[in-house]
Order: structure tokens, then C-alpha cells, then sequence
């Protein structure tokens, strides 16, 4: 997430990554000026809570979440505990629960820009959301890192794709026909947001890029 208030928004993007396509999968959660932390953590609680999520997945057996609630082959349930133990097996009792669990409790990094530190360790300690600082040491080498990766973002997410069309770098200030190696400040509050957390999460779990950069 990208911290924001009176003249920037917050700016919280959802995101997926597939290894085997080297996909990034975004989607835009909160874009909006003048919002305390409480609202911004509400705002990704809300997400973590309500999106749904598949729990486990057979040719005979799907359970998933959504909204808070848990389906079973298409029906809802309102207790896990209360379904049959024949149709709901014990190891899979077992590991539905466990997904619960880390769903209710906010189970999931949250990564910030780390210029708030204050702000980010109200997120945890009031909040009780796993959330860190973000490495932000080199943003053009963030964007070089991105760029080797195969990026997509949901149908709803107008504000983000605004940004991704506007995205640019800087123009030499000497000579206007030339570009540096410098993206322009401004509108790309989810296009940080969403490269603090691939740049940290991915270069974290060691995996490179297409081209081998980690």
C-alpha cells in the first residue's frame, strides 16, 4: 500500500502471483484521499474477509469462501463444524479449518511504503494485521524488476489502469526530446503500491524475473 491523506490518496492493491506463467494478478482495493488508518485497515480487512477464495478443490468436493461465508459444492453452511463428517473428511476438516482461521485472524503481509513507520506499527499493534515496510531504496529498480513479468489487473480497477496508461518517465530537463531512467512523481500511487509488495514479497522468497533478475 501507498500512504496517502489531504493532497495524495491511500492507494491498497490485492495481489496474486502465478509461478508458472510469471504472472502478477492486481487488484485495486482502496483509492481514496483523506482517510485515517483505521479506515485504510478496515478497507483491507474488508477484502481479506469478503473475496472469495478457494479452500479446497477435488472432483467431487469444493469448498470455498465468501462474504464470510462457506460454501460446500454450491450450498452454504453456516458452520464448518456442523456438516457431515462423511462428505467433509477429517484431514480436509482439518485444512479448511486451518484457512479459516488465517482468514478471520487477517493471516497476510501487508506491505507498506516505509516512510510511516508510525502508521505502520498502528496497522499491527491496533489493527492486527501483519503489516511491514516495504523496500524502497530504488524505485527504478522496482519498475526494471516489474517489467520482466507478465502483469494483469481486474475489470475494476479504473483508478489503476488510469495510472498504467499514464505511466511515464521523466523527460530530461535540458533536452525535452529525451526521456531519463526516472519515472515521473504523481499519479502512481497504485503503481507503488503494487510494486512495494511484488518487489519485497517475490525478491524475499528469491524468485527472479524472466530474465534472472532478483
Amino acid at each position: 500500500m501507498d500512504w496517502g491523506f489531504s493532497n495524495d490518496p491511500a492507494a491498497v492493491v490485492r495481489i496474486c502471483f502465478d509461478a508458472s506463467t510469471y504472472t502478477v494478478y492486481l487488484h485495486q482495493v482502496l483509492y481514496e484521499k483523506g482517510l485515517l488508518t483505521a479506515a485504510i485497515a478496515q478497507a483491507i480487512k474488508d477484502d481479506m474477509l469478503n473475496r472469495a477464495r478457494t479452500l479446497y478443490k477435488t472432483s467431487t468436493l469444493d469448498v470455498m469462501t465468501q462474504n464470510g461465508a462457506i460454501q460446500i459444492n454450491g450450498y452454504r453452511v453456516d458452520r464448518l463444524s456442523s456438516f457431515d463428517p462423511k462428505v467433509l473428511p477429517k484431514e480436509v476438516f482439518d485444512e479448511v479449518s486451518r484457512e479459516l482461521g488465517n482468514i478471520y485472524t487477517y493471516v497476510g503481509e501487508v506491505y507498506c511504503d516505509p516512510a510511516r513507520p508510525e502508521q505502520i506499527r498502528e496497522m499491527k499493534i491496533i489493527h492486527g494485521l501483519m503489516a511491514t515496510g516495504a523496500v524502497n531504496k530504488d524505485k527504478t529498480g522496482r519498475i526494471e524488476y516489474m517489467k520482466y513479468f507478465n502483469v494483469c489487473y481486474t475489470e475494476s480497477s479504473k483508478d489503476l489502469h488510469n495510472e498504467y496508461v499514464n505511466y511515464r518517465w521523466k523527460q530530461s530537463k535540458t533536452d525535452k526530446t529525451r526521456f531519463i531512467n526516472e519515472a515521473e512523481d504523481g499519479n502512481d500511487h497504485l503503481m507503488d503500491a503494487h510494486n512495494y509488495g511484488v518487489a519485497t514479497h517475490l525478491r524475499r522468497l528469491g524468485i527472479a524475473n524472466r530474465i534472472g533478475e532478483q
